[in-house]
């Protein structure tokens, strides 16, 4: 019976500990959760045909391009084989490779941003609380490199 009560008592611990865990990271966020400043003005949001996710099955891979950069220039053969079509690029325009983070996924979607400053601030909303932080990709459509890449996570209950 002592036996019972000491493994019950170690389950309940084991518990604690890990709901402890977890309010910390929801508490302290992922690094690449970068709010964008107050006072950002002037933002104009990019078009849906200028920015487009990275299919799932290649998600480990833009991470690794990715990096600890906020963002990094990619090619027009790395973007199809990442976002898995063909995408035209408009001209006088660049691909970029921008870090993003989501949270459920299945209910949300992605905008993009860019100030005159050329910051660019990358937005994903969803339905639900937000519990768990992915950290993800984006391909955008550029003229030039964005100065500074924000990234947030809104949620609507």
């Amino acid at each position: 019976m002592k036996v019972f009560h000491l493994s019950v008592m170690l389950c309940l611990c084991l518990a604690l500990a890990s709901c402890a865990s977890t309010s910390t990271q929801k508490r302290h966020g992922d690094n690449w959760l970068k709010p964008v400043p107050v006072g950002w003005e002037g933002i104009d949001g990019l078009d849906t045909d200028e920015f487009f996710e990275v299919v799932h099955s290649h998600v480990d891979e833009a991470l690794y391009l990715v990096g600890d950069s906020p963002a990094v220039p990619v090619e027009e053969d790395t973007v199809e084989r990442l976002c898995g079509r063909s995408i035209k690029l408009k001209p006088w325009r660049k691909f970029y490779l921008v870090r993003a983070m989501f949270a459920n996924g299945a209910t949300g979607m992605y905008g993009v941003g860019m100030n005159g400053d050329g910051d660019l601030a990358v937005s994903h909303t969803a339905l639900g609380r937000v519990y768990v932080k992915t950290r993800s990709a984006l391909v955008v459509m550029l003229k030039k490199p964005p100065a500074h890449v924000y990234t947030h996570l809104n949620s609507a209950l």
